[in-house]
């Protein structure tokens, strides 16, 4: 009983984790997330009696050396390094709770990962059907109407002709949230060989976010699984092959439609936006190649005021933060630094398949802007290894 009410627990705190994600809630509170994070974890390191490895803590105090070095070489200002500091603590003690144990933490993460699965059902019923529930958050910049921060709708876009609510869940992007799914999809499908049935609620959640990357990453996990289903030596039933190549067919007329809008529709405007980050951030790390601009994002709308990047014939020039997570990695951290950091990031001991789940973690990243986040912390920290990482790792 104990053990049970223990794994409860550890839910809960991975599912801190897993909305510390780019949640709108810890968007706009980031503080008192933090807070709240940092004092589920003392509990579950008095029960669980945690503790924390040599080889953790040497790896710490060498980072936030080199991270010092880095400050003061790029001159600037320590707040935004202190904020790394506090969050790479926090996900040390939150390590140190789960006693190092990354198959443990990755249990408990998919286990929050379907609970937010269904939620994000709930989600997309009351964002079309009950807009009257969610107010607008009286927060600049972020125009998203909430029902306290559980549930959160953006603007309604146009969709097959209908004005439709993107699902987004917690977050305050829909794309962040198929990232999540995919995660979950890739647990069942191809971690665990189930059928796609066992996956159809991320599924429905992934066709709900109306996200373009959602549906490349949909498609790559459906053409990894097709390989599987036609390697297998058993015989394939033609009723399960009928039913997959429908499956992938769907998704696929799904991709086309997205593209068509995102490039000639009514998102060409945020494709336009995310070249002109990617491009802009280019420039920057071509300037500086070595140290990078430093963690600081008015070091960015310094180095791009009054410049302008040429796409589609028009040159375009916006002083705002990059959407693009990779480009802003190189660019505040420097080509070297950021391909040790990619190196870990790969080398993460969370989720198997590292080869497949890295593609999947650069594909978001390339399009979200979330690096700083206690998830992508632990999946650096998880690259120090230990016993459980070899026996949770399928290269």
């Amino acid at each position: 009983m104990k053990d049970k009410y223990l794994s409860y627990y550890k839910t809960i705190v991975a599912f801190l984790v897993i909305i510390g994600f780019g949640s709108v809630f810890v968007f706009i509170n980031p503080r008192i997330y933090d807070l709240i994070f940092f004092i589920s974890i003392l509990p579950l390191i008095y029960i669980n009696h945690g503790k924390l490895t040599f080889r953790m803590l040497k790896v710490v105090v060498i980072t936030f050396f080199l991270l010092t070095i880095h400050l003061l070489l790029t001159k600037s200002p320590y707040e935004g390094y202190l904020g790394i500091f506090s969050k790479i603590t926090i996900v040390v003690l939150f390590i140190s709770g789960f006693k190092n144990n990354y198959i443990d933490i990755s249990d408990h993460l998919y286990k929050s990962l379907n609970i937010i699965a269904y939620l994000g059902i709930i989600n997309f019923i009351l964002a079309n059907f009950l807009p009257i529930l969610f107010v607008p958050l009286p927060y600049e910049g972020l125009d998203i109407k909430s029902f306290f921060y559980i549930f959160n709708a953006a603007n309604a876009t146009n969709h097959f002709g209908l004005n439709i609510f993107r699902n987004q869940g917690f977050f305050i992007e829909p794309g962040i949230f198929q990232f999540l799914m995919n995660i979950l999809i890739f647990k069942i499908i191809i971690v665990e060989k189930k059928p796609l049935y066992k996956a159809i609620i991320p599924f429905i959640v992934i066709i709900t976010t109306f996200s373009t990357t959602g549906f490349i990453i949909v498609g790559i996990l459906l053409t990894v699984k097709l390989k599987s289903i036609l390697t297998l030596k058993n015989k394939i039933g033609v009723f399960n092959l009928f039913a997959f190549s429908l499956f992938v067919v769907f998704f696929i007329n799904l991709l086309i439609k997205e593209l068509e809008n995102k490039f000639d529709g009514d998102a060409k405007a945020s494709s336009i936006a995310r070249n002109y980050d990617m491009l802009m951030g280019i420039e920057i790390i071509k300037n500086y190649p070595l140290l990078g601009i430093g963690y600081n994002i008015n070091y960015y709308k310094n180095a791009i005021k009054n410049k302008s990047i040429q796409i589609n014939g028009q040159y375009i020039s916006e002083e705002r933060g990059n959407s693009n997570g990779l480009i802003t990695l190189f660019m505040y951290m420097g080509i070297p630094s950021s391909l040790i950091l990619l190196y870990f990031l790969f080398k993460q001991s969370i989720f198997p398949k590292r080869n497949f789940f890295f593609l999947l973690i650069c594909l978001v990243l390339f399009s979200e802007p979330l690096l700083i986040a206690n998830f992508i912390f632990l999946l650096f920290l998880s690259s120090v290894p230990n016993h459980f990482s070899d026996r949770l790792i399928d290269k």
